[in-house]
């Protein structure tokens, strides 16, 4: 038998010689190429396949059609036609799933069985229609419709499907595994990512917020050391958790770096440590009097400020405190905190009745 050929153009390049010199020239030609046979076996398979969608949209029509006139004796018939739809779209949905998991026994047996479920209910629903219709007969053949169609499909999907060896199987369950606990790891990064920065502008929020201004004259003189700043304290406590070997200069450099602002005394007061001795004092250049009377209570920055503004007078403004506490303790502060600070210290001095 003489194989089957098709005439094909193809272009080549041939000598051609003009004025005693020769170029090359392209020249069009037709050449004959044998036909690869026919595949029948896709041709059926695809076939099969289409006649497959062909008779689950027939499905859905008759199905649609018979449980619509069922409930278009208690409902309007748009909606009673627009519901019934619904019989036979959650065994196809189970279908679709079914086909997607065919490579994973787990899933797709449940799928298998729901749809099942789903198939027999629409079914019911078919043969029920024709019962009230009074013929029974054309409602147990409208009901054999969806399950000629579900039985179509299912070998369709069959056939596509390759068989694989329970090795392989498992081997790709065990990939699946760890794809899916990747997943589930970025999805609660991003979810600790989220609550973290909700719990940073709560900070931010809270901390922008500014209280109303107190006259310094309100203001008591001096705050007891211990009292401290209860952030700072939290604070000083993780660092000496952290670092149980530490004294009060280390703690101060890691909360420093951590971004918080502290004074050796507060911590030495709050870890229990011994202030240094005098020799060491004795290098340090010699402060004004009224800061060194005030130096010797003043060992929190809450402290400092109000002994900034006792200092500087009623009529300073929260940036000038702040600016005189950067500037004689080495502590830095906000104009916010400034105001909460004098604020606070207000209060105290209204529930005492007055002046310590």
């Amino acid at each position: 038998m003489r194989p089957k050929t098709r005439m094909v153009r193809r272009t080549r390049h041939v000598p051609v010689a003009l004025g005693g010199r020769t170029r090359m020239g392209t020249q069009t030609y037709e050449e004959a190429v044998p036909v690869a046979p026919r595949d029948w076996d896709y041709v059926i398979l695809t076939g099969s396949t289409v006649a497959a969608a062909a008779l689950l949209a027939v499905c859905v029509v008759w199905t649609t059609a018979s449980v619509g006139g069922l409930l278009a004796h208690a409902v309007p018939a748009w909606v009673a036609y627009l519901v019934s739809g619904g019989f036979d779209l959650v065994w196809i949905i189970c279908l679709s799933l079914e086909w997607v998991a065919r490579y994973d026994d787990d899933r797709s047996a449940s799928v298998k069985k729901a749809g099942r479920m789903f198939l027999a209910i629409a079914m019911a629903a078919v043969g029920a229609h024709g019962w009230m219709a009074g013929n029974p007969a054309v409602g147990i053949v409208g009901a054999l419709v969806a399950l000629l169609a579900k039985g179509a499909w299912t070998q369709v999907m069959n056939y596509h499907r390759v068989p694989l060896s329970e090795p392989v199987r498992d081997v790709l369950a065990q990939e699946r595994a760890e794809l899916g606990l990747e997943l589930v790891l970025a999805a609660h990064q991003r979810q600790v990512l989220r609550t973290r920065g909700q719990l940073a502008s709560y900070r931010a929020a809270l901390a922008a917020q500014e209280e109303p201004a107190v006259k310094v004259s309100q203001m008591p003189r001096t705050v007891p050391g211990e009292r401290a700043e209860s952030t700072v304290r939290a604070a000083v406590r993780a660092a000496q958790a952290a670092l149980p070997d530490a004294d009060a200069a280390a703690i101060v450099a890691q909360l420093d770096h951590a971004g918080i602002s502290v004074d050796e005394d507060t911590v030495r007061a709050l870890i229990g440590e011994p202030r240094t001795s005098g020799a060491e004092d004795a290098h340090r250049p010699a402060a004004p009097a009224h800061q060194q009377v005030s130096a010797l209570n003043v060992v929190t920055v809450e402290a400092a400020v109000v002994e900034a503004a006792s200092i500087l007078g009623p009529d300073a403004s929260a940036r000038e405190i702040a600016e005189y506490v950067a500037r004689h303790r080495r502590l830095a502060v906000t104009e916010p905190y400034v105001r909460t600070a004098l604020s606070r210290a207000a209060k105290k001095t209204e529930m005492d009745g007055g002046y310590a």
